[in-house]
C-alpha cells in the first residue's frame, strides 16, 4: 500500500501495532530513506499499550490528511 501511494505523489504515514512498531513502520520508514525519498515522505508514528486511538482520531480527523487506508485488527 505505501509504494503505490509514493508512485502517485503521495506522503504516507505507517502506525505500526505497538507490537512491532521496527518491522512494522521504523524499518520501512528508514529503507525508504536509504532510496532516497526525502525526509517527511514516509512517516512513521510509534506509540505504547493503548496509544492508538488518539493517533487514529488525529489522522482522520485532521484536514491535511486527504486519505486513509487500514490494514489489521479492528481493536
Amino acid at each position: 500500500k505505501v509504494v503505490p501511494a509514493l508512485v502517485a505523489g503521495n506522503c504516507v504515514v505507517l502506525k505500526p501495532s505497538e507490537e512491532s512498531p521496527w518491522v512494522g513502520g521504523l524499518l520501512w520508514a528508514e529503507i525508504f530513506e536509504e532510496a532516497g525519498r526525502p525526509p517527511g515522505v514516509v512517516n512513521v508514528f510509534t506509540h505504547g499499550p493503548g496509544g492508538a486511538a488518539a493517533i487514529g482520531d488525529e489522522l482522520v480527523g485532521n484536514a491535511r490528511v486527504r486519505g486513509v487506508n487500514s490494514t489489521g485488527s479492528t481493536d
